[in-house]
């Protein structure tokens, strides 16, 4: 926690749990760029609020230690997402999990402990007033409240519970992510005299006197270099070297900020729609930084048009363990060293025709 943070939630720490719960609802609702803090746990909380309230008009906080844990945890959230940029997405995702997650604990501990403490409220009550012995109650008696409390209270306080009700039903619903949308293809084309590109490839990415971070492989039309990447995305030793591998067809995606939104979604992240191109660099600059602490990344951009050196250059950001291979029929010096492949020789285009002519007639 850092030192603002951690000063903020000490100034409210002596406060009972109704003013802390105020707090973070007043709070809550000036982070507009977190949809699930400023809508979701406020709402959640003002539903628990009026509880509270009474709660402690009864008996103290004492029964609500656990609460205040919670809404300690969720203030500190607060306060940290409510200093997030805008298009810092991947933390954005990450806190906004976070939340979801601080709101799941109130609606729970609003399931069995608020009712079991209310309940025992309200049988103290009916004691105190000579209505029934304490003993007496019967569990089933949690609505006879209705005929101690203020009118306007106890319907306050229903209306209330009902919401949370209803949250509780609705707990774990989320839409599905489709997430496939930056894998590295299946290999399904007859592997023929691609042992020394593949061998030259892999030592340029990972020679130790000057590794390469972009690299592309150039080579004319039908001469094997989407087949030939797609290998070296399988081989066993670069799936050990790099924790993610993305794979993005060019044809399929033209531009940086479609790209970028690729990346985005097939990590699980929100996909938004980019103003601009300096948006989208953003976003992706953060998407690697937290990828990056999980292990190396390999970008590879297949099938790159000519005249692409500026679009190349929006991919290059300074990031540690992270490589970019490029597949073209063109070179772009700017971005990059060039390994090119050189056609078939006659005896494994022989054979090549050959498997392609009995594959056909199985």
């Amino acid at each position: 926690m850092n030192d603002v943070v951690s000063l903020g939630v000490g100034s409210v720490a002596g406060a009972v749990v109704s003013e802390l719960l105020k707090v973070v609802i007043e709070e809550a609702k000036m982070v507009v760029s977190f949809k699930s803090v400023y809508m979701e746990l406020a709402s959640t909380m003002e539903d628990v609020l009026p509880a509270v309230i009474e709660i402690e008009m009864l008996q103290g906080a004492g029964e609500l230690k656990k609460l205040k844990d919670i809404i300690d945890e969720a203030l500190v959230l607060v306060r940290k997402c409510s200093q997030v940029k805008r298009w810092n997405l991947p933390s954005k995702a990450k806190y906004t999990r976070k939340i979801e997650e601080i709101n799941k604990k109130v609606l729970k501990f609003c399931q069995i402990q608020l009712q079991l403490i209310m309940l025992r409220n309200q049988r103290l009550i009916m004691h105190q007033s000579g209505i029934f012995s304490y003993m007496s109650m019967p569990l089933e008696g949690s609505t006879m409240m209705s005929d101690i409390l203020p009118e306007d209270t106890r319907e306050a306080i229903e209306s209330h519970l009902k919401n949370i009700s209803k949250k509780i039903d609705g707990l774990s619903v989320y839409p599905p992510v489709y997430r496939d949308l930056c894998s590295v293809p299946m290999l399904d084309k007859v592997l023929v005299g691609l042992d020394l590109p593949l061998l030259e490839i892999k030592t340029k990415l990972f020679k130790d006197d000057d590794p390469v971070v972009s690299l592309v492989v150039s080579a004319p039309p039908g001469c094997g270099k989407t087949t030939l990447v797609t290998q070296l995305c399988h081989d066993d030793e670069i799936k050990e070297k790099f924790e993610y591998i993305f794979f993005c067809v060019m044809s399929s995606a033209p531009t940086f900020r479609t790209i970028v939104q690729n990346l985005l979604q097939h990590n699980g992240y929100e996909a938004p729609t980019f103003e601009n191109d300096s948006q989208a660099a953003d976003g992706l600059r953060n998407l690697l930084e937290e990828l990056q602490e999980e292990g190396p990344i390999l970008l590879v951009l297949d099938d790159v048009c000519q005249g692409a050196d500026s679009f190349l250059q929006k991919f290059q950001i300074n990031i540690l363990n992270f490589k970019i291979l490029v597949t073209s029929r063109f070179e772009f010096p700017s971005f990059g060293p060039t390994c090119h492949m050189n056609p078939l020789g006659d005896e494994d285009a022989k054979f090549l025709l050959i498997e392609k002519a009995s594959l056909r007639h199985l």
